[in-house]
């Protein structure tokens, strides 16, 4: 569920349970994307949304870039923002090459239509005016390994971010937490921004098959 998935750092915590999952983002009682995390101590939690799009029921591309506008209130109401840090991506529909990201300097509640970049695997802004995220790798890198994945959300909530800089494994204590167990990947190579292909590569190496991955500060 994408309310689940956006309640993983609320997992780590073991604090408030998550808040309902807004309409715009779910079909027929049904989450329209899936989801993956990463996080690290004042820096990220990355989110990665499995659930491929069935052909029958592709969205329309205004209507995906309009739940990505969405995608980014839903964080900030859940307090994962971190002034104009963090970053989401989604899968263009029917061309899997590209995704939509949101612009650098703009906070995830100021994402519109008019400052969405169109990227492709490689990093390379495609369409677009607005500044591009030096971090794209995290994505384009995790987009280009897990063709199940549409979506990486990266943000820096709290209490994920302070557990990240314990270096130990999620213990699944909490009802909210076990829907992460062993099922959490841990990136340790660096505590720098990730701002190369292979830094994005690793990034993806940690999150293997996980629907979440801390990286380390």
């Amino acid at each position: 569920m994408l309310q689940e998935a956006l309640a993983f750092p609320l997992a780590f915590r073991v604090a408030r349970p998550p808040h309902p999952c807004p309409s715009p983002l779910r079909r027929e009682g049904k989450p329209v994307i899936g989801c993956a995390a990463v996080a690290r101590p004042m820096r990220n939690v990355l989110h990665t949304l499995h659930n491929p799009f069935p052909e029958e029921t592709h969205m329309a591309h205004e209507d995906l870039k309009q739940t990505l506008i969405m995608a980014g209130k839903v964080l900030v109401a859940e307090g994962q923002d971190d002034f104009t840090r963090g970053h989401i991506s989604m899968r263009v529909p029917g061309d899997p090459g590209k995704f939509y990201m949101k612009a650098h300097s703009i906070g995830m509640d100021e994402i519109t239509m008019d400052n969405i970049l169109t990227i492709d695997l490689e990093g390379n802004v495609v369409a677009g005016t607005a500044k591009r995220h030096s971090e794209v790798y995290i994505h384009s890198e995790i987009l280009k390994v897990r063709p199940d994945l549409n979506c990486v959300i990266h943000t820096h909530p709290t209490y994920s971010c302070a557990f990240s800089a314990m270096g130990r494994e999620l213990r699944a204590l909490s009802q909210p937490s076990a829907l992460f167990y062993k099922d959490v990947g841990v990136y340790t190579d660096t505590i720098n921004l990730i701002r190369t292909h292979e830094m994005g590569r690793g990034v993806a190496k940690a999150l293997g098959k996980h629907r979440a991955v801390l990286l380390k500060n």
